[in-house]
């Protein structure tokens, strides 16, 4: 019998066919498996047994998971946890999140129990391995066994990997830190449009306890409580806010909103009816720490003791730019903002107005060996019962291109009280202050530096009294020749400007020298 031999090209062609065969199948193989290990789950309402066994499965796989809560789209959708799972960091309602996780509400709420008898623990614990993003979810009634930290912490959520709020809310859970959410060192949180609320702590961060880093975008943290300090945050990492609002948090202890004792930025934000019954109603910045406030409010908060609006403690830095410091009230010292030994405030195209103390400071309390710049800004309408109805000085006190205007104190210095410290004036206006006792504008009795700048109009205690040193230089304008008998140029006052978001103050002694 005889065999043809196919061409050598022909051999050819089929080897490549069959090798162009395998690799399609390989990598039909492949995407195939893929596709099995992208597996999303769909829940219906309530089922959580199913949400436990998807969470475990979802670890296993170790891909991209997707769980959708309430696919019956029922509302009122509840998943109602009655036992711990684990006691990874403590105690746990729900598996450990080890992989990449995204579960999607659709408004459901997952709790903890309201019967009696449920055990304390957490709702969700995110593993350094894991990712974990949450949208559309309502987290509640967690409670974090007791113990020490971390197993204490973190009523909602403790998170030492890297998790996503999206959309979603945080609300009446509680553990000594971290009421809400407690954010482990090396750990990344963030807020989107979501909501932390109504939680307690019965140490640090009524809504949140941070030693990571921490962002919040468009979201709020209210009404929380922590019995120590950081009402609504305790801040120990990183932490930036942006579009955001921390509001009606509070007592007791330091820093009804945020306690901050690492860094932190605030831009086009709003910190705002938060309290305590010791210092820094709305911000207490902790030793040797640093705070930037940009395009941000802070009115409307109260400290039992100093710092209505924000308390800056010692060696720290606070910088604030195009923002309000309005309404806030204290009981001891400073009103609006409290700077402490060795601190540095620093205030650029600011409002600080409408702010009132029992003790001394209206507006700003600027305490010894601490140094505070105020440029372009206005200090306006602030109440000191009695020194200082806008900024009662004791450390270092630059004032360029700046109003003090409205001020009231019931003893010395409606507008400004300099006390044995360093006080410079340039270009700025000192007007319409008016004190109970002596310097309706202004009271020295420390070393003070005058350049190109107006005192007038004081309703009482003159406008300018000076039982110290002053050093006057050009183009002054102050009515009545009070302060210092050798002033010239006073042909006439004009009313304060406001130079919160201005160049020069107002009247010709007030322009830069020609």
């Amino acid at each position: 019998m005889s065999y043809s031999v196919a061409p050598p090209k022909l051999i050819a062609a089929w080897r490549l066919l069959l090798n162009i065969a395998l690799l399609t199948g390989l990598v039909l193989s492949l995407g195939s498996a893929a596709l099995a290990d992208k597996t999303d789950f769909n829940l219906t309402c309530g089922d959580t047994a199913g949400l436990i066994n998807a969470i475990n499965q979802a670890n296993i796989n170790n891909k991209d998971q997707t769980i959708t809560l309430n696919a019956d789209h029922q509302t009122h959708c509840v998943y109602n946890l009655t036992s711990l799972r684990n006691t990874n960091d403590g105690n746990n309602g729900l598996p450990s999140i080890t992989g990449q996780i995204t579960i999607e509400g659709r408004g459901a709420t997952i709790e903890r129990s309201r019967n009696g008898g449920t055990p304390y623990f957490r709702i969700f614990h995110v593993a350094k391995s894991g990712n974990l993003t949450l949208n559309d979810i309502i987290v509640t009634n967690g409670r974090a066994a007791s113990g020490s930290l971390p197993a204490n912490s973190g009523g909602g959520i403790a998170n030492f990997g890297t998790l996503s709020l999206v959309n979603s809310i945080i609300s009446g859970n509680y553990a000594a830190n971290g009421g809400g959410v407690y954010n482990d060192f090396g750990g990344t949180l963030s807020l989107t449009s979501s909501a932390v609320s109504h939680n307690s702590g019965a140490s640090f961060g009524g809504g949140i306890f941070t030693q990571g880093r921490l962002s919040l975008t468009r979201s709020t943290v209210s009404g929380n409580k922590a019995d120590l300090s950081g009402g609504g945050i305790a801040n120990f990492g990183t932490l930036s806010l942006a579009n955001s609002a921390v509001c009606y948090n509070g007592r007791p202890g330091l820093g009804g909103g945020i306690f901050n004792q690492g860094s932190l930025s605030l831009v086009n934000s709003t910190i705002s009816g938060n309290s305590v019954s010791s210092d820094g109603g709305g911000i207490f910045n902790d030793f040797g720490n640093t705070i930037y406030l940009t395009d941000t409010i802070v009115n409307d908060n109260n400290a039992d003791r100093n710092g209505g609006g924000i308390f800056n403690f010692k060696n720290s830095t606070l910088s604030l730019t195009h923002s309000i410091v309005s309404n806030n009230s204290a009981n001891g010292n400073a009103g609006g903002i409290y700077n402490h030994h060795n601190s540095t405030l620093s205030l650029t195209h600011c409002v600080v107005a409408r702010n009132s103390t029992f003790g001394d400071g209206g507006g700003i309390f600027n305490r010894s060996a601490a140094t505070l710049s105020l440029s372009h800004s206005t200090i306006s309408d602030n109440l000191a019962y009695k020194e200082g109805g806008g900024i009662a000085n004791l450390g270092t006190l630059s004032l360029i291109k700046g109003t003090v205007s409205g001020n009231n104190a019931g003893n010395n210095g409606g507008g400004i009280f300099n006390n044995l410290q360093v006080l410079i004036l340039v270009n700025s206006t000192v007007s319409s202050n008016n004190a109970g006792n002596n310097g309706g504008g202004i009271f020295n009795r420390g070393e003070f530096f005058l350049t190109n700048s107006i005192i007038a109009n004081s309703s009482s205690g003159g406008n300018c009294v000076n039982t110290a040193t002053l050093h006057a230089h050009v183009n002054n304008q102050v009515e009545d020749n009070a302060c210092h008998s050798a002033f010239s140029n006073n042909s006439g006052v004009e009313p304060p400007a406001d130079n919160s978001d201005s160049t020069e103050t107002t009247g010709s002694a007030a322009q830069e020298p020609g």
